[in-house]
């Protein structure tokens, strides 16, 4: 329930506070986007060619290893931006 005492933010207010919190919003679906992919494409290989595990643990490294580029980059443009 809202307090009757603390206004409620105009529609302007949300639309500049999504806008600034969009890239943070990506770099998060993309991090799991790209983990539950590549975690089913190396499950599925790995019972395919029966390794073990060894191509689910290289899924998710390459996963997380794709995932962190893909924020550096974003940091780099909201960075741009700022100057």
């Amino acid at each position: 329930m809202r307090r009757p005492d603390i206004p409620e933010p105009d529609r302007e207010d949300r639309t500049a506070s999504f806008r600034h919190a969009a890239p943070y919003l990506s770099i998060g679906y993309v991090f799991l986007g790209s983990m539950v992919f590549f975690a089913f494409i190396g499950y599925k290989l790995d019972t395919y060619f029966n390794s073990g595990g060894l191509i689910l643990l290289a899924a998710i490294l390459l996963a997380l290893g794709l995932s962190f580029y893909r924020m550096v980059l974003v940091f780099k443009q909201m960075h741009k931006k700022d100057e």
